[in-house]
């Protein structure tokens, strides 16, 4: 079943899984914009000089008469997405106490773009700057898997291209109902969706778990 009612199908043509799988890797969402310093020809390589120091060795300049900033794309899906590998039980598709019911391998994935730290933390002693102000998170939303590989990415793609536009910003969405935790050390938790016959919630269109 779909996460969401109205979600994307995955689809079943091989080009058409693989092309999806490549899109979701390539995402702007894995992404966070920094500035790096040009030399006037435009050609990173014109700033490797010969080494007065460690001849014949050539240094890279970082900087020099002319040079512009440019802003570039840094990160990419490897710093965002963990993939993990679980035993579950076939039946309810999760981990159990009496391991000898785990018995199905999944592949699960959690995910989440960048954030800039300087945003809502304090700053350190040094102040923000490019180098430690982004850091990765994990959204929720994002996280899904599959009994292989090529269908955790395919779950995560839908996911992605739900949640985010291409350039990597938030897309409105509708919120799940809201549940509440059943014992005070918050292990036991109601959803608040009502299913319908097709398991998805009558009021959020969210998939119905269990």
């Amino acid at each position: 079943m779909k996460f969401y009612r109205h979600a994307r199908d995955i689809p079943t043509d091989p080009v058409d899984r693989r092309n999806l799988i490549k899109w979701v890797m390539n995402h702007k969402v894995w992404t966070h914009p920094t500035t790096i310093r040009i030399p006037p020809s435009g050609d990173i390589m014109d700033s490797f000089v010969p080494s007065e120091k460690f001849k014949p060795h050539y240094e890279m300049l970082t900087d020099g008469p002319g040079w512009t900033d440019e802003v570039i794309d840094a990160g990419d899906f490897y710093d965002c997405v963990s993939i993990e590998f679980a035993y579950v039980d076939p039946e309810t598709r999760r981990v159990e106490d009496d391991d000898t019911r785990n018995t199905l391998l999944e592949m699960w994935i959690e995910a989440g773009p960048w954030m800039d730290l300087s945003e809502t933390d304090l700053p350190p002693t040094e102040g923000w700057n490019q180098y430690n102000k982004w850091s990765t998170c994990h959204n929720t939303n994002l996280d899904c898997g599959g009994a292989t590989m090529e269908e955790a990415l395919l779950q995560l793609a839908v996911r992605v291209e739900f949640y985010y536009h291409y350039d990597g910003k938030d897309r409105p969405y509708e919120s799940r109902c809201k549940g509440t935790f059943e014992d005070e050390y918050l292990k036991v938790y109601r959803s608040g969706c009502t299913p319908d016959v097709d398991r998805y919630c009558i009021r959020c269109n969210y998939r119905c778990k269990g």
